[in-house]
């Protein structure tokens, strides 16, 4: 038999696979040793055969082909088919190797050769995982063979099994580098059921990352590309530790970036609170790859974040319109639910929540989690879509049953404890908010509810500022007024329950003089889950003193029904005219309200005014408002309200008619100018017209316009200030009043 070694050569059987592997980017030792150094070579090589190989170096392989067929014509010597079966190889003939290798010959081909060979068409054809197999089973003859072993290496590289080849060709910095890309993914993708170690994976990862990075900073002949390379790996490490602020640093050290790693610097910006970054960033991805389904998700969230609402609403929708419902194998029938279709229907509804289009987005995810009751994830989304319609039992329902479907996840517990901060449960909440704030100091949403738990369990400040100019109303017009009050209310005790104390001041300009009130008490207020209650004294001075104490109660009787009631001993709705008499007056209020959801409420009210001259003064309302568009930061509202009084002894030296009525009809809107997370700048305005009838005089038409600026800078600071222009009737005369209002609200 005649030995198949190649002599040098640009084309050799080795020349011929070294640049095929070259191409595909992996170094494949050894498989031109394996067919050089094969058992059973022997000399010298017969002129045929040499003449064979020098026009395969030479890159004839048509001339190589036909001296090939005519040697295996003319002899049975096993290297002919072995060969022509490497000369078809190198032409991407690989079927035709295959079948000349596996036909029977009257000297049966070498076992170690054949599979050499067969590996090698395996190659040329694309088939690595059959290439594997076939040096799987050349392994097993020459058990000690380092080519063999570096080439099965070689393939396991290629197939990102670079452990495995690590443990047959040993551990180079690349393949170093490879492994520790590995153990990344593998942190991202299997984490562990318990949140305390589900980093676990990622840590291992990094580990090795910084380890690679140090040996490698050590070394003058380190190849940069690979530096750059395990940097870039490491930055997708931090990401998924969540270590964003480094992988921005990173980021802005390696520009430009891959995809991958600008996918990953992107996530981060989101993260740090740059939307706008964050958004060029996966267009920038996009770019490259416009299936990249998690980028697109990504650029969602940008969009919403960056308030660019309406093109998130389109950017959602575009994504559920190109994701199929079903699944399938290729060729087979696509009959299974595709889980990507059902997030992204998911997300389509919640951005729209997220938009202020609560109905249509709170119907799309009903719809899901009706469909799929046992998908924790939706019923998570569905609880959310609950709060948002201002349903907090209904949404504390719902969470009970998505974290009785997964109990453990940590996003179970973050909804658990954001339930019981909606349900005012303060104590349950700070003790959640604790835990997870040890558990996951990272996550952004973990902090922001350790945040609204400190604001609702701190201290509180009200105070407001309001100058009025009045003109007309005869002898009840009062001139110019001026208020003032403030509310300071203690950290919560425990069990709901607080301190407070309250400030009060009122004068005015009537005909009769200038008169004013003061007032100054505390006193204890209680919130529960349904119920808040409260009670007070307070001591007045001014025209006229003295001492008063008052009580409240408020029950949320279902999601839907709320009852007030309030009664107050000389109460602070005594008139400041009346006060300049020396006359007080008892207050005792109720109402109840149905708010079916956020486009509908209806209300009705009773009172009391009890003066002490023996005046007896009844009221009653009945209103409704309705939500008449939303739209992204905007939102109309219409109103219409009734009102009715009695007074029992008419005519005293205060406004009492013996009997009155008014109807009037009004438009709110409120429009977000600009928001960034918890900071906002909010215009409203609203507008009312109706008709006030007093009895003994003519009806004529009342009205009030109000515009107002509200600034949040926190959950713990807002400022509102505003300006009205009113006009009221009194006993048939007309007073208009222009009033400026300022107040703070302060959580600290």
């Amino acid at each position: 038999m005649q030995g198949i070694d190649s002599p040098p050569g640009t084309w050799s059987c080795a020349g011929v696979l070294g640049v095929f592997v070259r191409h595909c980017g992996w170094a494949f030792a050894g498989l031109g040793g394996l067919l050089l150094s094969a058992p059973g070579v022997s000399a010298p090589v017969d002129p045929l055969l040499a003449q064979t190989r020098a026009a395969r170096d030479a890159g004839r392989p048509a001339e190589a082909e036909g001296l090939a067929r005519k040697g295996l014509s003319a002899s049975d010597d096993p290297v002919w088919p072995l060969t022509l079966s490497l000369i078809l190889s190198d032409q991407g003939r690989s079927a035709e190797a295959l079948a000349i290798l596996s036909a029977p010959h009257a000297v049966p081909l070498p076992a170690d050769e054949r599979l050499a060979a067969e590996a090698y068409a395996h190659l040329r054809g694309g088939d690595d995982w059959a290439a594997m197999r076939a040096y799987g089973e050349l392994l097993r003859l020459r058990p000690g063979d380092a080519d063999v072993r570096a080439s099965i290496a070689g393939l396991l590289d290629r197939k990102r099994g670079p452990h495995g080849a690590a443990s047959l060709d040993g551990v180079s910095d690349r393949r170093a580098a490879d492994m520790a890309a590995a153990r990344t993914r593998w942190g991202a993708e299997v984490r562990d059921d318990n949140p305390a170690r589900r980093f676990e994976g990622t840590d291992r990862a990094l580990a090795d990352l910084d380890a690679l990075l140090a040996r490698l900073g050590a070394d003058p002949a380190a190849d940069p590309a690979l530096v750059r390379r395990v940097r870039l790996d490491r930055m997708i490490a931090l990401r998924d530790r969540v270590r964003m602020a480094e992988v921005v640093a990173e980021g802005d050290a390696l520009q430009p970036l891959p995809a991958f790693a600008d996918q990953a610097y992107a996530d981060a910006l989101l993260a740090m609170r740059r939307p706008a970054d964050a958004l060029a960033a996966y267009d920038r991805v996009l770019a490259q790859d416009r299936g990249n389904i998690q980028a697109r998700y990504g650029r969602v969230f940008s969009l919403v974040e960056a308030e660019r609402l309406d093109e998130a609403i389109a950017a959602a929708d575009a994504i559920l319109a190109e994701t199929p419902r079903f699944t399938g194998p290729a060729g087979g029938p696509k009959a299974k639910p595709y889980p990507e279709h059902v997030y992204a229907a998911a997300l389509a509804g919640e951005v729209r929540l997220w938009s202020n289009q609560v109905a249509p987005g709170f119907d799309r995810v009903r719809a899901l989690a009706e469909g799929a009751p046992a998908n924790a994830s939706l019923r998570r989304s569905y609880a959310g879509a609950l709060a948002a319609r201002g349903w907090p039992r209904a949404a504390e329902a719902e969470t009970e049953i998505a974290a009785s479907l997964d109990p453990e996840s940590l996003v179970t517990r973050i909804g658990l404890a954001e339930t019981a901060l909606s349900r005012h449960r303060l104590a349950e909440a700070q003790r959640e908010a604790d835990t997870l704030a040890a558990l996951a100091p990272e996550n952004t949403r973990v902090a922001r509810l350790a945040r609204d738990v400190r604001a609702a369990r701190g201290w509180g400040l009200e105070v407001g500022v309001s100058p009025v100019f009045n003109q007309g109303g005869g002898l009840n017009g009062l001139g110019r007024e001026w208020a003032a009050d403030g509310r300071l209310e203690t950290p919560d005790l425990g069990g709901g329950l607080r301190l407070f104390g309250l400030f009060q001041w009122a004068e005015a300009e009537p005909v009769e003089g200038h008169v004013s009130r003061g007032r100054a008490g505390g006193g204890v207020a209680w919130r529960g889950a349904d119920v808040a209650a409260s009670a007070w004294a307070a001591e007045s001075w001014g025209k006229t003193g003295g001492a008063s104490i008052g009580a409240s109660l408020s029950w949320e009787a279902g999601d839907q029904w709320t009852l007030d009631a309030e009664g107050e001993t000389f109460s602070r709705q005594t008139p400041l005219r009346a006060l300049h008499y020396g006359i007080r007056a008892d207050s005792l209020n109720a109402a109840i309200r149905f708010r079916r959801d956020e486009r509908l409420s209806v209300f009705a009210s009773g009172g009391l005014l009890a003066y002490s001259d023996g005046n007896d003064r009844l009221s009653a309302g009945l209103g409704a408002t309705t939500l008449l568009l939303a739209r992204p930061h905007f939102d109309l509202t219409g109103r219409a309200d009734l009102y009715a009084s009695r007074n029992s002894r008419p005519g005293g030296p205060y406004f009492a008619p013996e009997s009155d009525f008014s109807a009037s009809f009004g438009l709110s809107g409120q429009h977000i100018g600009w928001r960034h997370y918890e900071r906002s700048f909010v215009q409203a305005f609203s507008v009312e017209f109706g008709v006030y009838d007093q009895q003994g005089f003519d009806a004529g038409w009342i009205g009030v316009a109000r515009y107002e600026h509200r600034w949040r800078r926190d959950p713990w600071t807002e400022f509102v200030y505003g300006l009205t222009i009113d006009r009221r009737i009194y006993d048939g005369a007309a007073e208009r009043g222009i009033a400026l209002n300022a107040g703070l609200r302060q959580r600290f």
